[in-house]
């Protein structure tokens, strides 16, 4: 009887260790079966970090949450090992002012051709003096040197009167003329170079010269004095007779049939009948002379007057107003 029991044992152990293996690999089989996508999903769950507990310590980097809520978080300066260049606090450095500037400019002369001058070809005449001139300019200018371009018209007509040339060969009785200007002007372009001087920062001086072309517009026209209709020289003493002493005075040396008074010989129609036309060329060379002062207002930018004297074809005095931008 114990043998049979131990038998019963021996056998109840047999089948105990051969039923493990198969309930293992009955358990390893369905975990095969099992379809391939729910792999990343394990593989995603696994690569999750765990939430820290409560007990452990919140990361060194980690930032301070808000105080606030829906507080935005203060922007941080840009990382430039992250790509993003950084801004740098400093302000950028003004532009070099320009070495150069242009401008343009206004002006207005009174023009004289004196006595004096005229004397050297003529015995008697008449001065030019009108305020007459009126110009345009436009300049380059560099430092203190001016290039300057004008445009200008230029009244050179005198008041009428008797005209005699100098010397022995022009006595008065026989060639003095009463000549009238009309419409007798220049239509003037020239180019000069200017140089500036400064004494302070609203004073200074400027000089220069330059050359032009003008054309010439009107007409010189010329009675002969001390003649009579007939064109006979009159006699000393008879009315309109012209001697050295009288050349100059229209109401005794005067041409033939006319009546003269405060500079002006009448009728016109007179006149017309023996009237003759100088002969003037189409255009002449411009000098150009200039000395003056310059005036500028610190406050105001750019403006600047000018206060002038010179040559040009003429005497003149006057100003211009010119902008520098």
């Amino acid at each position: 009887m114990a043998r049979l029991a131990r038998s019963l044992i021996v056998v109840t152990g047999l089948v105990l260790l051969g039923g493990a293996p198969a309930e293992a690999k009955k358990r390893a089989k369905p975990a095969a079966e099992q379809p391939a996508d729910d792999e990343p999903a394990a593989n995603e769950k696994s690569a999750a970090p765990s939430e820290p507990s409560a007990g452990d310590a919140a990361p060194a980097d980690a930032a301070p949450a808000s105080g606030t809520p829906g507080q935005v978080p203060a922007a941080t300066d840009p990382d430039p090992a992250a790509g993003v260049p950084a801004v740098s606090a400093e302000p950028e450095a003004p532009p070099p002012p320009r070495g150069y500037s242009f401008g343009v400019g206004l002006r207005a002369r009174l023009v004289s051709v004196p006595a004096w001058l005229l004397g050297v070809f003529t015995k008697q005449n008449v001065p030019l003096l009108t305020f007459g001139h009126f110009g345009v300019e436009g300049f380059f200018r560099r430092k203190n040197f001016d290039i300057a371009l004008s445009f200008s018209y230029q009244n050179m007509s005198p008041h009428d009167g008797n005209w005699l040339g100098s010397g022995v060969d022009h006595p008065a009785e026989v060639d003095t003329d009463y000549v009238r200007f009309k419409g007798f002007a220049l239509y003037a372009v020239d180019i000069s170079f200017i140089w500036h001087q400064m004494f302070t920062s609203w004073l200074g001086m400027h000089y220069g010269a330059g050359i032009g072309a003008a054309y010439i517009a009107g007409k010189i026209l010329h009675n002969d004095s001390g003649y009579d209709a007939a064109g006979n020289t009159l006699p000393p003493g008879a009315d309109g007779a012209c001697t050295e002493a009288n050349a100059g005075n229209l109401t005794k040396c005067h041409p033939p049939n006319v009546t003269c008074a405060n500079g002006t010989c009448t009728p016109e129609a007179n006149l017309s009948r023996t009237e003759q036309a100088y002969s003037v060329p189409p255009a002449i060379p411009i000098v150009n002379v200039v000395l003056g002062l310059d005036f500028r207002v610190p406050s105001l930018r750019g403006w600047e007057a000018k206060v002038e004297g010179g040559f040009y074809d003429a005497f003149f005095f006057g100003g211009t107003v010119s902008y520098t931008f």
